[in-house]
């Protein structure tokens, strides 16, 4: 009888757990779909976390670009990215972003005995801080826009050495060379220019090199200019006796790609023009050529020893004598801190490097400097902790999931890299410039290249390299052109069966493509541009025979920018086009639904855990879906400092042993303009607590 009794209590428990069980479970989707409206006014910053995982570095024009404020104790660099300026306390060490600047910065000087920074930001114009630039004030606009000025720019900001409050601004694409103000930037006045005795101080597109003012005698004052003609007659060093005043042309320079200027504590002026090095005695009166540098490439740098007044440096050649005699050194012309003379710094495509021995050795200082952007991530499906990223300034690598980097493994900017997903010590890497496929068989340590296609032409992207999902011998590029008169076409799919070592054309040609997509050895999609506005040009390609054939689907005419697939239904795609949202199919390409209309998408990925969970960067948004992309919501927003998202790229769980608990799951790895991120996923139940936490 107890026995019975027992039994009886145990199913009325059952039966009273089933009960509240399907009650929960029906309040449960009942709040979830009253919670759906609540998603997109959420600060979406409270549903992920954002870890940056380390790949730091930032592009700067020149050397013009780090100030040493000696008297403070505090380094400075400017950046052309999200920020724009950063600060060190600690010689450069680590960098913080001054927020108030909001990107772009061209130049900067300071006036160090007043506390004040300047910078000038492109087409915005220049801004000054008085508190070592926490707050910003802008002192000179653009003029108002017309059709002679369109493309205004000021490149330069440079202080008065003698008298601080005495500023220049060097423009280009405006109708003055040369902005000067009196009283530290609260009006300004136009430089007058003149060459053989002819006034042209309007002149139209030019481009400020550089301004130098005599630190001896600041009468005396310099400028470097050119002109949107390179042969124009214009170009050259200017001098003015006036402090800026007036200009008129001491050294002509009709054929030189770009120019020097500087002017040591002696009144000697220095200049280079066209590789060739030339010295004034006297105020640029009269000048000399005292070298020729046959390897100089555009774009000059020069540096002064700030105690070592014999001692200069101009692009990797030093001379102690005041330009007698010259010594290659091995690196660009530093910038010497003021008082601790041993301390250089050097301009890098992607940071800045710090010697503490006179340049004897140079480490990369970095730390802290979100201005790279990532654009491409490739990572090793057998060991997930070791992956590939393209970046600005070069590609990078990391075998310990961010800890350390190899940055940059390979100089000069790329557009694409993939791990061979069957041979993982394989790594392919496609660039802009010439049609070229870079290959390494040893993990990144060395390269092979091959040429795609000598009718391209030099204006040619790669943009885009997938395997065949059964044989990585068989890869595929998809590569387009602008077209310039030499090329014979306009791009297409190109294809090879011998991993890489010769490439073919298929039967897609003369098309500009973007992306292409291998569902399996047979199935191809691609995504081609339409950059002509030519409607015949756009939308989404299909072969069925491995490149054979193809044929045009449809999305005709429009810009296409990514392809994808769903692993778990072959018949699936998603098509992005630029500022055109987001496209899909679910019958191989026949018929498209329109989602995310009016966004401009640039990456979409599928969840490995979770086929229906996908995730895209559009516009400064991260939009989630957990239907396959029927519906779709706000994830993540960028905000002003913060880099838009532009490329998504699932890294792979670790492999699972038998003492784990669960497995893990996958991690969403996001590029944006300021790094690399490793951010979590939200599920969907997650995302529900928080919107009832919420509200």
């Amino acid at each position: 009888m107890p026995h019975r009794h027992r039994l009886v209590t145990l199913s009325i428990s059952l039966a009273l757990a089933l009960i509240a069980t399907v009650l929960l479970l029906a309040l449960v989707q009942n709040w979830s779909a009253q919670a759906q409206s609540y998603v997109q006014p959420l600060e979406p910053q409270i549903l992920v976390t954002m870890n940056n995982l380390g790949l730091y570095g930032a592009r700067l024009d020149d050397q013009n670009g780090i100030r040493v404020d000696a008297a403070n104790n505090l380094v400075y660099v400017c950046t052309h990215g999200v920020y724009g300026l950063y600060r060190s306390t600690d010689l450069g060490k680590n960098w913080s972003p001054l927020t108030g600047t909001l990107g772009g910065c061209r130049s900067m000087d300071l006036d160090a005995t007043n506390q004040i920074v300047y910078y000038a930001q492109d087409n915005v114009g220049v801004a000054r801080s008085s508190d070592f630039g926490l707050t910003w004030q802008r002192i000179l606009t653009p003029p108002e826009e017309d059709d002679n000025n369109s493309s205004f720019s000021t490149r330069l900001i440079v202080v008065d050495p003698i008298t601080p409050t005495t500023l220049f601004v060097g423009t280009s694409g405006g109708e003055n060379t040369i902005y000067r103000s009196e009283d530290d930037g609260v009006t300004w006045q136009h430089s007058q220019f003149s060459a053989n005795g002819v006034d042209f101080s309007a002149m139209l597109d030019t481009l400020t090199y550089e301004i130098v003012v005599d630190p001896s005698d600041s009468r005396y004052v310099y400028a470097a200019v050119g002109t949107g003609e390179i042969e124009s007659q214009d170009r050259g060093i200017y001098a003015s006796q006036d402090n800026g005043l007036t200009f008129r042309r001491v050294l002509s320079d009709s054929y030189g790609l770009e120019m020097g200027l500087i002017a040591n504590r002696r009144g000697t002026l220095f200049a280079t023009a066209n590789k060739k090095y030339y010295r004034s005695w006297d105020h640029g009166a009269h000048w000399e050529q005292i070298h020729q540098d046959s390897e100089a490439q555009a774009g000059d740098f020069y540096s002064l020893h700030p105690t070592l007044t014999d001692t200069l440096w101009i692009n990797g050649w030093r001379s102690d004598d005041q330009g007698d005699t010259w010594i290659r050194t091995g690196f660009l012309a530093p910038v010497v801190h003021p008082t601790i003379t041993d301390t250089y710094y050097l301009w890098r495509p992607y940071g800045i490097a710090r010697s503490t021995d006179a340049g004897a050795k140079w480490e990369d200082v970095t730390q802290g400097l979100e201005e790279v952007q990532a654009s491409r991530i490739s990572v090793d499906p057998t060991d997930p902790q070791r992956y590939f990223v393209v970046a600005t300034g070069g590609l990078a690598s990391t075998a310990d999931d961010g800890a350390h980097w190899i940055f940059p493994l390979l100089p000069e900017d790329y557009l694409d890299v993939r791990i061979d997903p069957q041979v993982s010590q394989t790594v392919y890497l496609t660039n802009f410039g010439w049609p070229l496929v870079f290959k390494s068989t040893n993990g990144g340590l060395d390269w092979d290249q091959r040429e795609i296609d000598e009718g391209l032409g030099s204006y040619t992207a790669v943009h885009q390299i997938v395997f065949d999902p059964e044989n990585s011998q068989i890869a595929y590029v998809a590569v387009s052109t602008e077209g310039p008169p030499e090329a014979d076409h306009f791009g297409g799919v190109y294809k090879t069966e011998n991993g890489g070592d010769s490439w073919l054309t298929t039967s897609l040609y003369d098309v500009p493509v973007q992306t292409v997509l291998a569902v399996d050895q047979q199935t191809l999609y691609a995504g081609a541009m339409n950059p002509w506005n030519d409607d015949q040009k756009g939308g989404i390609y299909k072969s069925s025979d491995s490149g054979a054939t193809w044929q045009h689907i449809g999305l005709q005419g429009l810009p296409i920018r990514l392809v994808e697939g769903n692993p778990q239904d072959p018949e699936t795609i998603y098509a992005g086009a630029m500022r055109d949202g987001l496209y899909i199919s679910h019958d191989g390409g026949l018929n498209w639904e329109h989602k995310l209309e009016e966004y401009d998408p640039w990456s979409l990925v599928v969840n490995p855990d979770d086929p229906d969970n996908l995730f895209i960067a559009v516009d400064r948004e991260i939009q989630v879906s957990w239907d396959g992309g029927e519906t779709w919501q706000l994830y993540y927003q960028a905000s002003e400092t913060e880099g838009a998202p532009r490329v998504l790229y699932f890294k792979p769980a670790p492999p699972t042993t038998s003492r784990q608990a669960s497995l893990p799951k996958a991690t969403l790895l996001v590029g944006n303009s300021r790094g690399l991120y490793r951010m979590e996923p939200v599920s969907e139940y997650r995302l529900f607590l928080a919107i009832v936490q919420r509200h």
